[in-house]
């Protein structure tokens, strides 16, 4: 079982730590464990009673009124309440909590869900996109495990699948390469950018994870004119990460290449003038409306 910090908690949660430990000390809602050298630590348990906790506060539950529910009812209401209406954070939250949980039934839901109130464009950008940012989160601190990631990677890698496929491209637009670098094999992003991309009627060439840049070469030759995307979790960072945007460059001066994923927001360096960074889905968008 993992081990949490209060301030792991406050940023999963987005609970301030001060909070959590008032409703510890007033309402008993907690029973933190203690290290050898007497620091607090939470375990799923209790992320995921806060995590439901939020739900109900944020749809407008006292704290005193939460604090009467036992862990079934807790969780039982919160379900409910967040299935009642679409409130990003509330539907974020059932999310991580089936991830905990191993729960694929409710996770699939929780996003049917999403799409069913929202549409399946806001839902990925509102909902899906955001809770893979959280996911990032708790990866990066350790509190989850990869089969975590993996789990709630491979649900939401179907659907994007599934619903790219239901898109028919228009040959009159200029068509995209979507690759990895070699090495890298966080897919979703490049899949979560290949749905937006086809949903604005563009052809893409889906080459997925771990591609060599000479093995790009044909389809490149093969059209007179192509976009390249890429995205870049894990595999490259710092003066790496620069020296390979280089030498993409370099290999296709014609065309324009466009870098997304966690790595790119720290990049300060001047780029090649033919790469641009993209930060978000909206910047990709904005990008696809004024491309030929």
């Amino acid at each position: 079982m993992a081990k949490y910090s209060i301030n792991v908690l406050e940023r999963l949660s987005n609970v301030k730590a001060h909070t959590i430990r008032i409703w510890e000390k007033r309402y008993n809602l907690f029973e933190p464990d203690r290290t050898s050298t007497n620091i607090r630590y939470y375990n799923d348990d209790e992320l995921k009673k806060l995590l439901n906790i939020t739900i109900l506060y944020e749809n407008g539950f006292k704290i005193s009124q939460i604090a009467k529910f036992n862990n079934t009812e807790l969780s039982k209401k919160a379900d409910e309440v967040s299935k009642l209406k679409h409130q990003t954070n509330s539907e974020i939250t059932r999310m991580l909590i089936h991830m905990i949980d191993f729960n694929e039934g409710g996770f699939i839901t929780s996003i049917d869900d999403a799409v069913a109130k929202i549409g399946i464009d806001q839902a990925f950008l509102s909902t899906i996109y955001p809770f893979l940012q959280r996911v990032g989160v708790m990866w990066q601190t350790g509190s989850i495990k990869t089969t975590h990631e993996h789990f709630v990677s491979n649900i939401i890698r179907r659907k994007l699948i599934l619903a790219a496929e239901e898109i028919q491209p228009q040959p009159t637009k200029t068509p995209f390469l979507l690759f990895l670098p070699e090495g890298e094999w966080h897919e979703l992003g490049l899949l979560f950018n290949n749905y937006i991309i086809r949903k604005h009627l563009r052809k893409v060439y889906y080459l997925g994870q771990s591609v060599p840049l000479q093995d790009m070469n044909e389809i490149i030759h093969k059209e007179k004119k192509i976009h390249l995307l890429l995205t870049i979790t894990a595999v490259y960072s710092g003066r790496e990460l620069i020296q390979y945007l280089f030498e993409v460059a370099k290999q296709f001066p014609e065309n324009k290449i466009f870098v997304a994923g966690h790595q790119i927001a720290a990049i300060r360096a001047t780029l090649p003038r033919n790469v641009y960074k993209i930060l978000s889905p909206a910047e990709l968008i904005e990008q696809l409306a004024h491309l030929d």
